[in-house]
Order: structure tokens, then C-alpha cells, then sequence
């Protein structure tokens, strides 16, 4: 279990999440994380509980995660 939110973090979800493989649930939801979430975040094949919102993350959203984006301030995206 990975719990990071409400932490005023910032920055890119780091590619190395995806290396995480034994990663089961994943909170990092009410930060200021920013930029695109990549494709590695699906290599979490054991992710069970996965809250991302209240972020400022761009889409397009990697399809494995899309259903746990929910709200995010997209105004600064691209």
C-alpha cells in the first residue's frame, strides 16, 4: 500500500511507479501532481484501489487507470 495524498506533492507521477508490480493500493489523490500519466502505471497488474483526483494530471489517460482520474484541473494542460 502506497498512501501520498494530502501531501502537497508536485511534479510527475515518476515512470518507476510501474515497477511496483506487488503494489495493491495506490492513494495520491489531493496533491499537486502535473503532466501526463504514462503507460507504465499499467504494469501495476496487482492494483486493486487506485485514487488519482484532485490533481492537476492531463489527459489522454492511460486506459488501465481512466475509471480512478476523476476530477482534475486540466486548465494548465496542453
Amino acid at each position: 500500500h502506497l498512501y501520498l495524498r494530502d501531501n502537497q506533492l508536485t511534479g510527475l507521477i515518476p515512470p518507476e511507479i510501474g515497477n511496483l508490480t506487488n503494489l495493491w493500493l495506490l492513494y495520491l489523490s489531493n496533491n499537486q501532481l502535473t503532466g501526463v500519466i504514462t503507460e507504465s502505471i499499467c504494469d501495476l497488474t496487482n492494483l486493486g484501489v487506485c485514487y488519482l483526483q484532485n490533481n492537476q494530471l492531463c489527459p489522454p489517460y492511460p486506459s488501465c487507470i481512466e475509471e480512478y482520474v476523476g476530477e482534475q484541473d486540466t486548465s494548465d494542460c496542453p
